[in-house]
Parts: C-alpha cells; structure tokens; sequence
C-alpha cells in the first residue's frame, strides 16, 4: 500500500512540475509573440508604402522573435513572390501563414499571391481551379481571383462577361481596364468596344495615360495614337522627364516603330 501512495505521489509531483513548466512556457511565449505581431504588423504598413527592404527587416526580427509568427510569414512571402528564384520559398512561406490569418485582408492577400505564382510561371488551370475553388468557399472576392477566373475557359463570350462583371464591379482598378482594353483589341478585334473604354478619358495620372495610349495603339489606328500623344503633350505642368517620355514615343509612333512594350 505504501508503495502504490509513494507511486501516486510521484505520479501528483510529476504533474504538477510538468504543468508548472507549462505555464512558464506559455507566459514566456505570449509576451513574444505579442511583440512579434507588433513588429510585423509594422512591416506590413511598411510594405503598403512601397518601402520593401524595411518591411523585410521588420519581417525577419519579428520572425527572429517568433518563427512561427502568421503575419511575418506571409509579409516575407508576399516580397519573396516578386523573385523569380524566391517563388518557391514564397509560396511556402503563405502555405505556412494562411491557416492563422483569421482577417479577410490578409487571407485575400495571401490567396492573391497564391494565384500569380500560379499563373505567371506555367498557367497550371489545374492548381488555378483548386485554388478558385478554396476562394469560392471562404466566399473572398478580388480583381485578381476574377481575372484568374478568366485564364480558365477558351470561350472568348464567357471572358468578356467575366473581364465585364470585373470592370463593373472594380471601376477604379487598372489591371482589370487594361486586361479588358487588350481582350477586346487583340482578341476579339472588337474597335467600336475599345472606343466606348476610351471614350471617358483620365489623363490623371502617368500609368492612366500610359493605358490609355497603349489601347489606342492597340486599336491600330496610328493616326489616333499621334493625336493622342499630341493631346498629352499638352497637359499643363507635365513632369519633365515625362514629357520627354512622350515625345520620343511620338518619334517612334511616326515612325511605324513603336511597340507598348518597347516604351513601357
């Protein structure tokens, strides 16, 4: 009997060290994580200012704190993402993170660089489509998961509904404009569809008027793009650098030499 109470007792002391340590364990963890969140959330106010090398030392002192910080893990992946030789890691990276971000922002983010290194490198529709269908589940939406739409059906009708409903529903986003102002130049061929794009023009901004000469070069009527750059050339206070820009793409326009890709 006295060896079974002994053998309880240890049993009782053995618990209570382990559970003791576990709470040690978990008071030191809490208040690093805590800082670790701090500093990536940091890092991630760094990354929407463009400000990318501090973001990513933000991103790997708070990952030295906690390597298994969310945040920090998908910050890093999303810089990552933009290196060819990096892709790979990115991807891991987000793979890692996306089960612990719990705020529709960062999931929809994380789900947005998910589908570029899915469709740049080889447009695997496969992996495309179960990601899509992930998406589809968690009920996010984005211009980027419309257009991935896009890339999986060869119906050029079913396309222009969904690069349509995309321009309908992101008015303001560039991509989805020029993508739509490419399909129905290239594509479809369709100048009366490019026009109706062009008719309401902002030339606010320098990636604006750069989308908007692209598409009116497109429509391959060279003497509606000289006009055009004629008409940029004479916004008032056009930067200098700019305006040098554009008069050297009037040079090549004239001459019959000018690709969109060749400028920008």
């Amino acid at each position: 009997m006295q060896i079974k109470k002994n053998h309880r007792d240890l049993q009782f002391r053995c618990f209570l060290q382990t559970a003791f340590i576990c709470l040690i364990s978990a008071l030191l963890i809490l208040p690093a994580c805590s800082r670790s969140e701090k500093i990536s959330r940091n890092g991630l106010q760094l990354l929407k200012q463009g400000k990318t090398l501090s973001a990513l030392a933000e991103f790997e002192k708070a990952l030295a704190i906690n390597e298994n910080d969310p945040l920090a893990q998908y910050g890093k992946g999303r810089i990552l993402a933009r290196n060819q030789v990096t892709r790979q890691i990115a991807e891991d990276l987000i793979r890692t993170a996306l089960p612990e971000l719990n705020e529709v922002d960062l999931q929809t983010g994380a789900y947005e660089v998910l589908l570029e290194l899915r469709i740049k490198p080889v447009e695997d529709k496969r992996k495309i489509k179960d990601l899509l269908t992930e998406i589809e589940n968690l009920r996010l939406q984005s211009p980027q998961f419309l257009l991935a739409k896009a890339t999986l059906t060869n119906d050029r009708q079913t396309r222009l509904k969904i690069y349509n409903s995309a321009r309908e529903l992101y008015p303001q986003d560039i991509e989805i404009f020029q993508t739509l102002l490419k399909f129905t130049a290239v594509e479809l061929k369709d100048h009366k569809a490019v026009k109706e794009l062009l008719a309401d023009k902002n030339l606010s901004t320098e990636e604006n008027r750069q989308n908007y000469f692209t598409a009116v070069w497109l429509t391959g009527d060279k003497t509606k793009a000289i006009e055009f750059v004629n008409t940029v050339l004479q916004i008032p206070d056009l930067p200098e650098k700019e305006k040098n820009l554009w008069k050297k793409i009037l040079e090549e326009t004239k001459s019959g030499r000018f690709t969109p890709e060749y400028i920008f």
